[in-house]
């Protein structure tokens, strides 16, 4: 043996070592976990027409009042999932699993399952293709994850079309959500990152809590598809543009001005506020007048 290839050895050697040694920046985000807020208290009670701090298109505003809350009566629409990128904002308990494979034992994929509506969700970690961009979109779309040092982040395209929050402010299905996932001790936060050239100017970023909760049950999910309010078949509840009764009843009671109302890029910077204090604002609503009776 030449003197070249006793020189090569001991690198072989530790280079084997390199490769063997689990990588440390990857945590471990398996287990239970239970929601623990975010950052928009508004989210769970939000006011139709309200798109102050929301990158919104003047398609997104046009489409969202026009929605009508009998729409979730629909049979069709009574046991529609939550998109994954929603379901994380959603205040349903989630399980977190790996998948190895079963002779390298390296992490394959990541597995979400959510108790609304078992949505599952798998965070593909290998090097498999992205599916053509005529592949069907689903609730779960397609994710592909990547360790940045203790961060798991993930790439999700081909989604269905979804929404923001309860009055559904619109996402379309051409949008891609980057997520970015860090444990820290028994919480976790949840930052999802939306990009959506149909309707959103900017990209949307927003955060989730989660405790770490080993004592959870996720219990089936059940829904029944039933026209609950009696539709005719066919029809599709709905506003006509400016039949939203009320829709700037808030803004007035609260001195919101309406270009902050209807939202936009700016609205989701602080500075924003210095130019909100010279805008004109709407005159406050009328106070309720007590009916007499008897």
């Amino acid at each position: 043996m030449n003197m070249a290839k006793i020189a090569i050895v001991p690198f072989l050697l530790l280079l084997a070592f390199v490769l063997a040694v689990p990588v440390r920046a990857q945590v471990d985000l398996s287990g239970y976990w239970s929601w623990g807020g975010d950052e928009d208290r508004d989210h769970w009670d939000p006011v139709q027409g309200d798109f102050a701090g929301l990158p919104v298109t003047d398609a997104s505003r046009m489409r969202s009042l026009t929605w009508k809350p009998g729409m979730l009566e629909l049979s069709e629409v009574r046991c529609q999932p939550h998109p994954s990128d929603y379901g994380w904002h959603s205040p349903y308990g989630y399980h977190i699993w790996p998948e190895l494979d079963p002779v390298t034992q390296k992490v394959i994929a990541w597995h979400t399952f959510s108790q609304y509506m078992e949505a599952h969700q798998i965070i593909y970690m290998d090097d498999r293709p992205e599916p053509p961009d005529y592949a069907p979109h689903t609730w779960q779309g397609f994710s592909k994850g990547r360790w940045e040092g203790g961060m798991l982040q993930y790439t999700t395209t081909h989604l269905k079309e979804g929404w923001l929050n309860l009055v559904h402010v619109p996402v379309s299905d051409e949008r891609t959500v980057s997520t970015h996932i860090l444990r820290h001790g028994d919480n976790m936060t949840v930052v999802t990152v939306t990009y959506d050239p149909i309707y959103l100017e900017a990209p949307l970023i927003r955060t989730q809590g989660l405790v770490y909760d080993p004592q959870m049950q996720i219990i089936p999910f059940v829904c029944e598809p039933a026209n609950t309010l009696g539709y005719p078949q066919g029809f599709v509840p709905n506003y006509l543009p400016g039949e939203i009764p009320g829709v700037n009843d808030y803004p007035a009671k609260y001195g919101i001005p309406l270009d902050a109302y209807k939202g936009g890029t700016e609205t989701m910077y602080p500075e924003f506020r210095l130019k909100m204090a010279k805008m004109p604002k709407l005159p406050p609503p009328a106070p309720a007048t007590k009916s007499g009776g008897n």
